[in-house]
């Protein structure tokens, strides 16, 4: 894990985990098992690496961008929904030419999750649905990755103008549906942070200082 405090990064390191081969293993059992012996049947395990090390974290040294817009707090259901989004967005590690996915990253907007009932753009039309606000997030991530200069694979736009974006720069997401994803082209791996005070969210980018 990584995380910038506003002075500086704080990395975790990480910690090789050990993997049951559950093929292996069942090889074992069924070569050596004896109901009438004590023989002790071994587990073949092997590592498992993770994909990011904090080798690689500690090639993250500058804000690529950044981006903040603003919502209405007295807008209670929906304002939940967009700081369970940004809460689970933050922290995000997008490894070196790597492809982020919003959807991936912020999972399943449910009722079972917390997520609430709120107005949504649908189709032109406004109608309320489990989620809602959630793409004023998603709105936010894509103008810091804009600001970062990261080629994006997938946006789309609402079927309506938003409030909280300059025309033509928001992203509407649906879980299992339309995304917003873009690529990791820094040469090293790529901090998400969010910030959610008051009446403003903020997106910010961290990874390779570029020449």
């Amino acid at each position: 894990r990584i995380r910038f405090d506003g002075r500086a990064f704080h990395i975790t390191p990480e910690q090789i985990g050990r993997e049951v081969n559950a093929e292996e293993t069942e090889k074992n059992i069924v070569r050596y098992f004896d109901p009438l012996s004590h023989r002790r049947v071994k587990l073949v395990a092997r590592d498992r690496v993770p994909p990011i090390r904090a080798a690689e974290l500690r090639q993250i040294n500058a804000r690529l961008g950044t981006f903040t817009t603003r919502f209405n707090p007295g807008d209670v259901n929906r304002s939940i929904n967009l700081r369970l989004a940004a809460q689970a967005l933050d922290g995000t590690v997008v490894p070196t030419g790597g492809v982020f996915s919003f959807n991936n990253a912020v999972g399943p907007r449910t009722e079972q999750r917390g997520y609430r009932v709120a107005k949504i753009f649908l189709k032109g039309e406004i109608l309320d649905g489990v989620g809602g606000g959630i793409c004023q997030v998603a709105t936010t991530a894509y103008n810091a990755a804009l600001e970062s200069r990261l080629p994006v694979i997938e946006r789309a736009r609402h079927s309506r103008p938003v409030t909280y974006a300059p025309e033509g720069r928001d992203a509407t997401v649906s879980y299992g549906g339309v995304d917003l994803r873009f690529r990791n082209t820094t040469g090293a791996p790529l901090l998400i942070q969010t910030q959610v005070v008051g009446s403003v969210v903020t997106v910010t980018l961290y990874g390779k200082r570029r020449g």
